[in-house]
């Protein structure tokens, strides 16, 4: 339990534990005059506890005036189930049941939805893995009354699992509105394909074929294509290696609909490889929008 005068620059907190929790979920703390927002947060082992506590910085009272002793304060958390689904281009999202069936796999993240209201200060993920997704990308969890963005990102694991997420924070749904339960909430996915070369003055980029013909180059990067919404959040890049350049300095990403700024760099091994790609974060297209 958090106290914050943020007028006074005064904080302090009460950390409840086993002990103090025996008899219930009780605190005590000495604060000087002031007026303060009282946080709740889960600690470092509730979930081993079995703790139910929300699983967010939760604002359980706001402007509480302290001039002298307050006794019998409730924080009062409130919680609604939120569930729903995962879908990419009206579908449920590609995975790899041979990689989800290695034991050692089977808590990989795939992919994260994060819930944020940012005008309360709330935020919470939850994390769908080989587990959890063995009978399709859904998601569960519990939220207090608030107006929520909510975003889908790659896991950790999406490509070792051959997971079709979009490559960027998505955005699925935005000033969701919670004050009860919701169901069947379905973040859907959609991306377009964006293809296409580099050049440079007209022609493809150089690059060294006795450099590029080392085994251990083989992934080394030689240039990097970002593409980014500033607008929406969206950032994704296409790294060009040895191997992808073997016919050209091409790229292919996937992206949500938006407007883009595409950049290009030289990649970590241009240099050795001898790529002639210009030394700035070069703006090649500006404004573009798909679809």
């Amino acid at each position: 339990v958090t106290f914050t005068d943020a007028a006074r620059g005064y904080s302090t907190s009460y950390t409840m534990t086993c002990t103090t929790a025996a008899a219930g979920f009780t605190y005590a703390v000495t604060l000087p005059p002031g007026t303060y927002d009282v946080r709740v947060t889960r600690g470092t082992y509730a979930t081993q506890g079995g703790v139910n506590l929300l699983d967010v910085n939760y604002l359980a009272l706001a402007g509480v005036v302290v001039s002298g002793p307050v006794a019998n304060l409730t924080l009062a958390e409130v919680g609604y189930a939120v569930s729903g689904s995962v879908t990419v281009n009206g579908a449920a999202p590609t995975r790899s049941a041979s990689y989800c069936a290695v034991s050692g796999n089977v808590n990989d993240s795939l992919g994260v939805v994060t819930f944020t209201d940012a005008a309360r200060g709330y935020s919470t993920s939850y994390t769908m893995t080989c587990t959890t997704t063995a009978t399709g990308f859904t998601y569960a969890v519990t939220l207090p009354p608030g107006t929520y963005d909510v975003r889908v990102t790659r896991g950790t694991y999406a490509t070792q699992a051959n997971v079709n997420l979009l490559a960027v924070n998505y955005l699925a749904q935005a000033g969701v509105v919670v004050t009860g339960p919701i169901s069947n909430l379905t973040l859907a996915e959609a991306g377009y394909t964006v293809s296409g070369s580099v050049t440079v003055n007209g022609a493809t980029p150089s690059r060294s074929a006795a450099y590029c013909a080392v085994s251990g180059n083989v992934n080394d990067s030689l240039g990097v294509v970002t593409f980014t919404d500033p607008v929406r959040g969206y950032s994704t890049a296409y790294t060009m290696t040895c191997t992808t350049t073997a016919s050209g300095f091409t790229f292919s990403v996937v992206l949500p609909p938006g407007t883009y700024d595409v950049r290009i760099t030289r990649g970590t091994y241009a240099t050795q490889a001898g790529v002639n790609l210009l030394g700035v974060n070069y703006l090649a297209a500006a404004k573009l929008r798909v679809p």
